[in-house]
């Protein structure tokens, strides 16, 4: 990528937070309380908005996401997601004035991405197949306010919408809400309970909910694991805390939250506890 990033007005570095248990001792009783000991690891993310673009910078590399410049005093664009990601909006544009731009570096797989609902977003990969980050029309309105679905073409790094309402292509004016972000997961921490029993927490940013398609299952358990440190992952990874982990991305009965995942739960494949009585953690 040609241009590079100054002046960060976000950083964020993500945290594993590894709580560990101690005894307190109230009265006359021993309670056992636990009590968290954050440690962080050295992962960081960062999001700048420029006078022409957003400049993402993740944990395997750097984006940028050009503002288009029609409506440019309507862009409202905003760092959000503790600094990993960004959005702005376009209000009243001609469909075909819509179009986005993102340059990449060198090696940056760009792609069109599609969740098991239908809906497109833009998906970026280094050549490992690590995530670089992800741009989605989080939401695009027409002229009198009602939802219009958003079709997305790709060619080299320009991505042109199509909005339609029904059958019909949409020709008038709409409003776009373009979000990007640098990673699936923010933030990640073991929780020790009693005996060997923990809880492992991943929360989810608005693109790793997005990009969650059965295509995505490894990249999303790679990129998990990256957030959680290679200790860590040696130590509390197994089989059965993938298979919650993997319920809880396709979304099953969990629209929001933190993603737990509870050593004690029978070992279930995601599917068999995919269901709004086992709520991805079989009792």
């Amino acid at each position: 990528m040609s241009r590079t990033m100054s002046r960060p007005i976000a950083m964020v570095s993500l945290a594993l937070l590894l709580a560990s248990v101690s005894t307190v001792q109230v009265g006359s009783g021993a309670v056992a309380q636990e009590v968290p000991e954050p440690t962080a690891i050295n992962v960081e993310a960062s999001a700048e908005i420029n006078k022409s673009s957003l400049d993402l910078q993740g944990p395997v590399s750097r984006f940028n996401v050009l503002l288009p410049t029609v409506g440019s005093h309507n862009h409202r664009p905003a760092v959000v997601e503790n600094g990993t990601g960004a959005e702005f909006s376009l209000n009243r544009v001609d469909p075909g004035d819509a179009t986005l731009r993102t340059e990449v570096e060198d090696g940056t797989d760009v792609e069109v991405v599609e969740d098991d609902q239908g809906d497109q977003s833009i998906q970026l990969t280094d050549a490992n197949g690590e995530i670089v980050g992800g741009i989605v029309i989080e939401a695009t309105r027409s002229s009198n306010g009602e939802p219009v679905h958003s079709e997305l073409a790709l060619e080299g790094e320009t991505i042109t919408p199509k909005f339609v309402a029904g059958n019909d292509e949409v020709k008038e004016p709409v409003s776009v809400d373009v979000y990007a972000s640098t990673v699936w997961y923010n933030k990640g921490w073991v929780t020790k309970k009693s005996g060997k029993k923990y809880v492992v927490n991943l929360d989810p940013t608005r693109l790793g909910r997005k990009q969650n398609a059965l295509n995505t299952h490894k990249t999303h358990v790679k990129h998990a694991k990256k957030v959680l440190g290679s200790a860590n992952t040696k130590k509390y990874w197994n089989y059965n805390i993938e298979q919650q982990f993997l319920c809880h991305v396709v979304g099953a009965w969990f629209p929001t939250g933190v993603y737990n995942m509870e050593s004690w739960r029978p070992t279930k494949k995601w599917q068999q506890i995919a269901n709004p009585f086992d709520r991805c953690n079989r009792k």
